[in-house]
């Protein structure tokens, strides 16, 4: 649901200390991408995922190649 996305978003905010995290939705054969931060959250576009499977590899392959201090690690803690 809705609102148990939100929570888990929020609790990997705060136990892991993070300045923003990742999620990726999949609904059948559709998913996007949300960024959460304290404010809020960006949401991207649906895409199929199936049909179009570079942009979910493009996302993961990025963020496996960016160093430690850019994958979200507040470093104010």
């Amino acid at each position: 649901t809705k609102s148990t996305i939100i929570s888990t978003a929020l609790t990997e905010l705060d136990t892991h200390l993070r300045a923003f995290v990742f999620s990726v939705l999949i609904l059948n054969n559709e998913a996007c991408l949300i960024r959460w931060d304290r404010t809020g959250a960006v949401v991207t576009n649906r895409f199929n995922y199936v049909d179009n499977s570079r942009l979910l590899v493009e996302f993961f392959w990025r963020f496996a190649h960016l160093m430690h201090g850019e994958r979200s690690h507040n470093p104010s803690v």
